[in-house]
């Protein structure tokens, strides 16, 4: 998910217990806007949350309503 103002939203979620993974969360040396403005940006403001075939109906119904 890509969000326009991360830093107000990683916290909250966070401390609601929501599993985040940050895209690219630390670039290799070197890459940053002026190498790859989209890695930079998704590094920035791309967060990932599970998704996989053993996640229950239950923790993804918890999931959706912690992101919203």
């Amino acid at each position: 998910m890509l969000f326009d103002e991360p830093e107000r939203r990683f916290a909250p979620l966070k401390r609601l217990g929501v599993p985040i993974v940050r895209f690219g969360e630390f670039l290799w040396p070197g890459v940053d806007a002026g190498t790859c403005p989209v890695a930079a940006d998704y590094s920035r403001r791309l967060f990932q949350f599970p998704c996989h075939q053993e996640l229950r109906p239950d923790e993804l119904d918890w999931l959706i309503a912690a992101l919203r």
